[in-house]
């Protein structure tokens, strides 16, 4: 286990840090079109918010995305064994991390969706930090403990989180009020996640997703968000569109072998199970086809 995940002595999981901490637009990366290339995992939560990120943001053609799949027959004939290898062959230095930032200067500032404004800031700042270290980093500090007590503590910091994001979002819309910002953002990819893999794999299973009311409306709701269409076209369809959550469970469930040695795949619950594809998201589809600009759930950047 502590190959696959590096504990501390008490057994509790301890993410490897990154030594890439730059950020587009600084001197030494540009902010210019067709530059950059992102290496994106469907199964991974860090590499879904950067998806999420591009897709909200416009910016899907103007960045080239390479789909990883995870197939380690393939990688051994490119004699590399994982991502960082790729990475460190490419730049010489460091470490690549799936959960690159999000909130970097776009290569293209057109993009009229503002997923931080300057008033929510600091609310959005507060959320992101809770969601990370009890919601998306807590799942797998359940999963990947080593000892009980590891075990115990992050299953209470996980569960009194969702209990007061349910309750925060039973007197508004979004996380942080009407719009969906980058709190949402960096919540949905553990949403839509957690009852098709992390509450068997990662024993997080005292509680389903869809057991809180609140969370469960939020999530739906988001899933069938439109997303922009661009210039030339492209982008549009729903947030549920940039995951495929029935791969995610297959490969968890194959991948970590320490935790499901056998294998075996659950049947479900799937994503029509759900309610994760479908009704809700073709209507909404539907609705908006022809209009490259969605509802009035996102907030627009002044003068945009």
């Amino acid at each position: 286990m502590r190959e696959l995940a590096p504990q501390s002595k008490d057994g509790d999981y301890k993410r490897p840090t990154y030594s890439f901490q730059h950020k587009i637009g600084d001197p030494e990366f540009p902010a210019e079109n067709d530059l950059y290339v992102l290496y994106l995992g469907n199964p991974c939560p860090w590499c879904h918010r950067v998806a999420l990120a591009l897709a909200l943001r416009g910016l899907t053609d103007n960045i080239t995305v390479i789909r990883a799949i995870d197939d380690p027959e393939r990688a051994s004939r490119a004699l590399v064994r994982n991502f960082n290898e790729i990475f460190f062959l490419s730049t010489g230095r460091g470490k690549g991390d799936g959960g690159g930032g999000i909130r970097e200067k776009s290569v293209r500032e057109e993009s009229w969706i503002d997923l931080c404004p300057e008033h929510l800031k600091a609310d959005i700042d507060a959320l992101n930090e809770k969601i990370y270290e009890s919601i998306n980093n807590g799942v797998y500090k359940s999963g990947f403990a080593t000892t009980q007590d590891a075990y115990d503590t992050a299953q209470h910091a996980l569960w009194s989180t969702l209990e007061e994001l349910n309750t925060l979002l039973g007197s508004r819309r979004f996380l942080t009020g009407e719009y969906f910002t980058e709190a949402d953002l960096r919540l949905f990819p553990t949403a839509v996640r957690f009852d098709a893999v992390y509450s068997v794999v990662f024993k997080c299973s005292a509680r389903r997703w869809s057991d809180f009311p609140n969370l469960h409306a939020w999530l739906i709701d988001c899933a069938a968000l439109p997303l922009p269409i661009n210039a030339d076209g492209s982008g549009g369809g729903t947030l549920a569109d940039t995951v495929d959550v029935d791969d995610c469970r297959r490969s968890y469930y194959t991948q970590l072998f320490p935790l499901n040695p056998g294998g075996i795949v659950a049947s479900g619950p799937t994503a029509v199970q759900l309610g994760l594809q479908g009704g809700q998201q073709q209507r909404q589809s539907i609705e908006n086809r022809g209009s490259r600009l969605p509802p009035q759930v996102y907030h627009r950047k002044p003068g945009l």
